[in-house]
């Protein structure tokens, strides 16, 4: 992006309107900041002036969103495209955060900015999802959770939200409520926000509210634990600053009358606190509610989840994508278009893929549960799975001239794929369909297979690939095999369900907890399983790699592994046992004997020897956060 100690960047602009861009490019060199975390700042904790906000994100969160931002626009500027629409949006939006900063503008005038310019309106809100409306707000993606655990649907004429079980729910982590509970928050705040009379204000109130909610939760960094909403309460946060705050919050109602308002005298009183509310101040109970459940998950995800993966993997996000395209509805196809990978990326994603189809093929090939015609039949289905990839073709052919041209490619192909499925369904099969697109397409990243495609969908949705696979591939072992996990996947996704169903070599399908779910449900789950125990058997067939790890290395490796794919399987929301307990890791008690392929990890015992040492040979709790 120039050199900064310089102070200078190299003009190349070649049209009319490029020489603003320019300026501004210059300007931005010179001035020596640091647009990318003043953005993040901007758009995930200053809106309420606390410099402290969202403090436990900014080391992890903050430092990947740079560095992926950075790497994009450093490869756009070094592969001779110029300060184009990209660069024209970036700077747009980075001048426009830091002159938010410099004027220290109010609450008020930045909430109704950002409204503004995400054209947030709250019928649309209402037909989508509850949870939808905060990723734009805070620009959370770890939000979009919700979504996949609980499908909400919009019952005509009444404009009531129905919750549901969410039937999309796809490698999620879980969640840490019950189902009942959730959704006696959830049915409450509904009926409250399907009667509220001004939608600006009930928006306005949202982030006013989440700094008063922040005041109460800003020591969470310093927690090792949180617990569940229904507890209100954090390790190393007293009680008593949770009532202060909540009381505070009530107290700012002006509106409120002295027969309404709630003075809330310990925890277990909350919740009784909203349920009055509810009752008088219907406009304003659902941003209580919402904002204590969202902000729970928030934490749940950050640090049990994603912290771990981002950490061993090195992937990077950047979480800004459903607040460009609104900022810049008339660009943000031709965004998009020119972010997708059209390099090496491409083969390494096909190479990859013909290594899971490979794998996934010998897996099958070993079942003992499928007959040779079954086995021949989905095998050569898996033959016929490829990857499917929007962007113009080809790419180096784009230019000024023909912006309306790759508009329309991208929107047609994968943006209107997405508006479609946000769009509400004219009966209930339709909406199901639009709800699993939705959630596989947007949400859940790069890898998705759809039926209609015939492949597997490799999309970049966040302005850079996810994950990088040149960097993962070549210098991580770990991280090959968890990305080889996921295309496994994705290919058993293709196929029927009853090919992951009947399989007698996959661990824990005699799992006495999974008697008790659904077929659907129970399918989703064994995916997750045999797509880790193949991608872990692939591992140990590359010899390759096994020559770059120390011998030491590999029981280090193996233990690894197992422990990350016990959290996985512990931490599906058919699985979730105790909704009061965060910490998955604590609670995933499977055996080591499960997978014979880590007993040299663990040290097992051989079959033979005796019963007391075989019973040894279990991943512990001690053992699970060693």
């Amino acid at each position: 992006m120039g050199d900064r100690k310089s102070g200078e960047y190299p003009s190349t602009c070649r049209t009319e309107g490029c020489a603003l861009i320019d300026s501004e490019m210059k300007l931005l060199v010179r001035l020596d900041l640091d647009p990318c975390q003043d953005y993040y700042h901007y758009v995930c904790g200053r809106w309420t002036g606390a410099k402290d906000r969202y403090s436990s994100f900014v080391n992890d969160q903050t430092s990947s969103t740079k560095a992926a931002v950075v790497a994009h626009l450093k490869r756009l500027l070094t592969t001779g495209h110029g300060p184009d629409v990209i660069t024209a949006s970036m700077v747009s939006v980075y001048n426009s955060c830091a002159e938010h900063l410099a004027t220290r503008k109010s609450l008020e005038s930045i909430t109704d900015e950002v409204l503004n310019a995400l054209d947030i309106r709250l019928p649309l809100w209402r037909v989508t999802t509850v949870a939808g409306l905060f990723p734009r707000l805070v620009e959370f993606s770890l939000l979009y959770k919700l979504h996949s655990v609980f499908s909400l649907s919009l019952d005509y004429p009444s404009w009531l939200l129905r919750l549901g079980t969410g039937k999309v729910g796809r490698n999620i982590s879980a969640t840490v409520y019950t189902l009942d509970k959730l959704y006696a928050y959830f049915e409450t705040m509904v009926r409250a926000l399907s009667k509220a009379p001004a939608a600006q204000g009930l928006l306005r109130e949202l982030v006013k509210l989440d700094e008063s909610i922040h005041e109460a939760t800003k020591f969470a960094e310093k927690a090792e634990t949180t617990l569940a909403v229904s507890q209100l309460k954090l390790r190393g946060v007293p009680d008593v600053l949770w009532v202060t705050s909540v009381n505070r919050v009530f107290l700012q109602r002006s509106d409120m009358s002295s027969a309404t308002l709630v003075v809330v005298k310990d925890i277990k009183s909350i919740r009784n606190a909203f349920v009055a509310l509810s009752e008088s101040v219907v406009e304003v109970v659902g941003t209580y509610l919402v904002i204590l459940v969202t902000s729970e998950v928030i934490r749940y995800e950050y640090y049990e989840r994603y912290a771990e993966v981002q950490q061993r993997t090195e992937w990077m996000f950047v979480v800004c994508t459903e607040l460009l395209s609104s900022l810049f509805p008339k660009h943000y196809a031709m965004l998009e278009a020119k972010a997708l990978p059209r390099d090496s990326l491409r083969d390494s994603r096909r190479r990859l893929l013909e290594e899971a189809k490979k794998h996934l093929t010998a897996y099958l090939n070993d079942s003992r549960a499928l007959d040779i015609p079954t086995k021949e039949r989905v095998i050569e289905q898996v033959r016929q799975i490829g990857i499917v990839s929007f962007q113009p073709d080809p790419v180096q052919d784009v230019s000024e001239d023909h912006f309306n041209v790759s508009d329309s490619y991208i929107v047609n192909l994968f943006i209107s794929k997405r508006n479609e499925a946000m769009e509400p369904a004219t009966n209930e099969s339709l909406r199901r369909r639009h709800w699993r697109s939705l959630a596989r397409m947007q949400w859940r990243g790069s890898f998705s297979y759809v039926s209609s495609f015939g492949g597997i969908v490799v999309a970049c949705q966040n302005l850079v690939p996810i994950p990088l696979f040149a960097s993962t591939i070549s210098r991580d072992v770990f991280g090959y095999t968890l990305v080889l996990s996921r295309f496994v996947r994705e290919l058993l996704v293709a196929l029927p369900p009853a090919v992951t169903n009947a399989d007698d070599v996959c661990p824990f399908v005699g799992d006495s907890r999974l008697a008790t779910f659904d077929e659907h449900l129970r399918v989703e789950l064994l995916r997750d399983v045999k797509a880790a125990v193949v991608a872990y058997r692939a591992y140990r067939k590359r010899k390759k790699y096994w020559d770059r790890v120390a011998a030491g290395g590999h029981v280090s490796f193996d233990r690894n592994f197992f422990q990350a794919f016990c959290v996985q399987f512990c931490s599906h929301p058919v699985l979730e046992q105790k909704p009061f307990t965060l910490r998955m890791r604590d609670r995933c008690q499977v055996s080591v004997r499960s997978l014979p392929e880590f007993w040299k990890a663990y040290d097992c015992p051989d079959a033979e020897r005796s019963r007391w040492a075989s019973r040894q040979c279990s991943l512990t709790n001690r053992t699970l956060r060693s």
